[in-house]
């Protein structure tokens, strides 16, 4: 999208009114442009593009590490958790050691 913007404006402020208007007018130099005021316009798209992917990076950063707090916490609660009835871990017909790791290996990928 930048590459396009840059080219867009360049092409905008360069050669189109050159091709436009020297077609009828073959005298017409280009006219007198302030080259600040062009290069204002070609680079605050950047700039703001660059912020814009700063500001989804750092979007995407807060989300994966929630994801990785969540899916800690669905660990500890499949490797620690006890309960009282039917005499708890102990008692359990379920190898849970095996079903943590189950866990955490499909949580890792």
């Amino acid at each position: 999208k930048t590459v396009i913007s840059i080219h867009s404006q360049l092409y905008l402020t360069f050669f189109s009114p050159r091709y436009n208007y020297g077609k009828t007018h073959s005298d017409w130099d280009g006219g007198s442009m302030d080259y600040v005021i062009l290069a204002f316009a070609v680079t605050s798209p950047i700039a703001a593009a660059i912020a814009m992917a700063y500001a989804r990076r750092e979007r995407a950063l807060v989300y994966i590490s929630d994801f990785r707090s969540f899916a800690s916490q669905i660990y500890i609660a499949h490797s620690l958790w006890d309960w009282s009835e039917d005499g708890g871990r102990e008692q359990s017909d379920l190898d849970l050691r095996a079903h943590s790791d189950a866990v955490m290996a499909q949580i890792v990928g």
